[in-house]
């Protein structure tokens, strides 16, 4: 999950960076509700910069979706604000971008 661990560069990797590798060094992270995230993010980026594109994943891979709003617009938020912390803001700076487009979708969705 790390990018770089040396002192003060520290940081975790991006969603481009994981894309659709495995993790198996973090237990059940295939199956959370953050890997999805960072697969919706991932996808979004790839297919033109589509927010909606990022949306159609996470509603695809989430079946219980509308019960984990909540859950993903948090993890939305502390991803688009990434781009504010200096070691991160070269490397997160696009995902951080797709992360608020993408939180503004989540918001706004509706049934």
């Amino acid at each position: 999950m790390m990018a770089s661990e040396k002192a003060n560069t520290a940081r975790l990797k991006t969603p481009v960076e994981i894309a659709g590798r495995t993790i198996s060094d973090v237990p059940d992270f295939e199956k959370s509700i953050l890997r999805t995230v960072f697969m919706g993010i991932y996808t979004g980026i790839k297919e033109d910069e589509n927010p909606s594109r990022a949306l159609g994943y996470i509603k695809n891979e989430l079946p219980n979706y509308w019960d984990k709003r909540d859950m993903i617009k948090q993890l939305l938020s502390f991803i688009k604000d990434t781009k504010d912390i200096d070691n991160m803001t070269p490397h997160w700076e696009q995902s951080a971008t797709m992360a608020d487009l993408l939180h503004s979708l989540v918001t706004n969705d509706s049934i």
